[in-house]
């Protein structure tokens, strides 16, 4: 440890990455305190909870490989706390979302040596930038995918300005890949264009430049080109019919380009822009030691992610599919430079204040910018506050109660049997059903997912074509399962036509044995988001991915403590996910004693890393080429105690 950063210092820090944390989580979890929502929020938060219990049941075997991240980081975190898929659908996102706003203040820290003191702001004002966030709300493989990006971008940063991070880099890429591999190859044409920038605006600067901007190329071009390798390997081990997406039709196209336009029209999306705008000129501007190649690459890949995206809206406006309002969720250049801004005026005004006025109006001066910060941050923080109390669950109570009796039922008199549950609404809307049949999957246990299927009929017409015998008993063929709430017109038929099927309120099988007695389901499944469960929940999980990182961000990146505390979690989220996909691909699986190994597997190879490299530098072998980051103190006030 460097003597100018002793143990105490870290404490500091550590309590910095806490409150970003807190501020970060806070306000995404304010829903379910706000409003006492015990299911999580989003239209596809079901989708995710049976994908997260599938893992638990057989691994990948029924998800295939594509888009696995979130299933395998869900199903980790389902059995290290004991908790249901419903319980850490709803927890995992704030807590991905304060992970990421420590990744871009770790980034900003890596690029411009920023203090401790302003990682919560940078990290809050990140996601707060966005005005109406949309990413949050549901969309958790993208969520996971740009928590493993900006975390990468501030490796390869931390790379250029302190020579460590190209491995890291390397592993936070091939975690995104695994998240979401149509944006992971996004934020790849973002990097290769960034450092491209990057070499471009060094030559202009001249050939000393030059040389220390290509210095970098060679082992980032190989992080990339491995992260690439697993997410094809991963694609082509076990691929799903559509990889995972699905563009095909006019109908996606045209839904995909209505909800791009609908956010272009948002005025809250364009808030922040005049401010990130200030932040890039506050970028250009800025003056120090030992940092210009990562200011330089910090400031390329904003400006690649600018360029890119505005591509690819143009590209969507063409009537060639992309991501729809996805393609401006996952636009983080714009709140990350608006946080540079609200640091630069932080720190720049006191301290110009200080050097160019009388003593008497340094006081005043920033106490004024203080109030500055505030309004600007608390301003941006109105406003998405507001938007994510208008968040709602998309999960039926009274289907959840449903479903669960009924795979009640069939595990005690239809086991081994295929299961057909019947839907019916009056709107013809198939993503409703969909969305449905998702809340089934995850409501009955995951063993007989595999065996479940869905169909739009009334139960009459269906039982007639299929040639089911309604009273068939236990015969061969398969189960047909009527909830009320998603077919009420099929359950008061087969009511009036197959009187004595009901085997629990709101449930009627026909084709299989009557009960003797009444099924009595299992206790329904809720998620655990009291002010008191997350109390503990939300730092337990915590403490888990700062354990399975802080070795690997010992070992990986510069000797800058903020950097390395920033990007703990990340790491160990990207660590976790790495590792339980090579963990399925050799057999293994992820019951409660198996995780149990697997998570402290992933801690002890990182700190085995970071011993590793404490004793090579004791034996003298020679460090990476860079500029330590830790050397140094960024001028100004922040920067100019001695610790």
């Amino acid at each position: 440890m460097h003597r100018r950063f002793p143990l105490k210092a870290y404490g500091g820090i550590f309590v910095a990455c806490l409150v970003t944390m807190a501020a970060v989580g806070g306000l995404f979890l304010s829903p379910y305190f706000l409003r006492g929502y015990r299911y999580p929020v989003g239209w596809d938060a079901a989708y995710y909870v049976w994908r997260a219990g599938a893992v638990t049941f057989d691994g990948l075997a029924t998800l295939g490989t594509a888009r696995v991240g979130t299933p395998l980081l869900h199903a980790i975190l389902m059995r290290v706390t004991g908790q249901n898929g419903f319980t850490i659908v709803a927890i995992a996102a704030p807590l991905l979302a304060g992970i990421l706003g420590l990744a871009a203040a770790a980034m900003v820290r890596a690029a411009l040596g920023v203090s401790a003191l302003w990682v919560p702001v940078i990290g809050l004002v990140s996601w707060v930038g966005f005005g109406h966030i949309g990413i949050v709300g549901g969309h958790f493989d993208q969520l996971l995918n740009a928590t493993m990006v900006v975390a990468a971008f501030a490796a390869a940063v931390a790379f250029a300005g302190g020579g460590r991070g190209a491995v890291a880099m390397a592993m936070l890429l091939s975690a995104a890949g695994l998240a979401e591999w149509p944006f992971y190859l996004f934020a790849s044409f973002v990097l290769v264009l960034g450092v491209g920038i990057a070499v471009l605006a060094a030559m202009v600067s001249g050939p000393v430049a030059a040389r220390g901007a290509m210095r970098p190329l060679l082992p980032l071009a190989v992080g990339a080109a491995v992260s690439g390798a697993v997410t094809t390997v991963a694609l082509l081990v076990e691929p799903t019919s559509t990889l995972g997406v699905n563009l095909a039709g006019p109908r996606i196209h045209g839904i995909l380009k209505e909800r791009f336009l609908a956010r272009l029209r948002d005025p809250a999306r364009y808030y922040a822009v005049p401010l990130a705008a200030l932040g890039a000129i506050a970028v250009r501007t800025r003056t120090g030691p030992g940092r210009c190649s990562g200011r330089r690459l910090f400031l390329s890949l904003m400006a690649a992610w600018t360029i890119l995206t505005v591509v690819a809206g143009f590209l969507q406006l063409a009537g060639i599919p992309v991501a729809g309002a996805r393609l401006s969720s996952y636009f983080f250049a714009v709140p990350i430079l608006a946080g540079v801004f609200v640091w630069w005026v932080g720190v720049s005004l006191p301290r110009r204040a200080g050097r160019s006025g009388p003593p008497q109006l340094a006081r005043p001066v920033a106490a004024a910018v203080a109030g500055l910060v505030v309004a600007l941050v608390g301003g941006l923080g109105v406003v998405a506050l507001r938007a994510e109390r208008a968040r709602i669950p998309w999960v039926e109570p009274p289907a959840v109660r449903q479903a669960v009796a009924a795979g009640a039922y069939v595990e005690r008199l239809g086991a081994n049997r295929n299961v057909v549950y019947l839907f019916m609404t009056r709107r013809v809307d198939p993503s409703t059903v969909g969305r449905w049949w998702h809340v089934v999957r995850a409501s009955i246990p995951p063993d007989q997912v595999p065996t479940a299927s869905k169909e739009r009929a009334l139960p009459a017409d269906y039982v007639r074509a299929a040639g089911i015998d309604p009273e068939a008993g236990s015969g061969g063929g398969p189960l047909v399962v009527v909830l009320q709430r998603y077919n009420e017109a099929g359950y008061a038929q087969a009511l009036q036509d197959f009187p004595g099927h009901v085997v629990a309120p709101g449930v009627i099988v026909l084709g299989g044995a009557l009960p003797s007695t009444p099924v009595s389901p299992p206790p329904v499944p809720l998620a655990r988001t009291r002010p008191l469960d997350l109390a503990w929940l939300v730092p337990a999980l915590l403490v888990v991915l700062f354990a399975v990182g802080s070795g690997w961000s010992w070992s990986l990146l510069p000797d800058d403590p903020v950097v390395r505390l920033s990007m703990a979690p990340a790491l160990g989220v990207g660590t976790l996910v790495l590792l339980a996909a090579l963990w399925d691909r050799i057999g293994l699986g992820f019951s409660s004693l198996q995780v149990a190994v697997l998570v402290p597997l992933g801690a002890l190879l990182g700190w085995a890393a970071a011993v590793g490299r404490a004793r090579r530098e004791r034996e003298g072998w020679p460090r990476e080429a860079g500029p330590p980051a830790a050397l140094e103190l960024p001028p100004g006030p922040e920067g100019s105690r001695r610790r």
